[in-house]
């Protein structure tokens, strides 16, 4: 596995976090859920980046 395709994989949770968020009412279950795809994200940024990284090394 790359990192592109890990990150393409967690886009794909985010984005179906923010369906359920959405859909929460109640308070503390929707903070948590919150803050896991914030995590997530965070995570497929790292992950973003090292497929730069790699994709910048494997030109030079």
């Amino acid at each position: 596995m790359t990192p592109g395709f890990v990150a393409a994989v967690l886009e794909g949770f985010e984005g179906t976090l923010e369906e359920v968020l959405d859909r929460l009412e109640e308070d503390s279950l929707k903070r948590e859920v919150t803050t896991l795809r914030e995590h997530i994200a965070h995570k497929r940024q790292e992950f973003e980046a090292q497929d730069a990284r790699d994709l910048a090394a494997a030109i030079s």
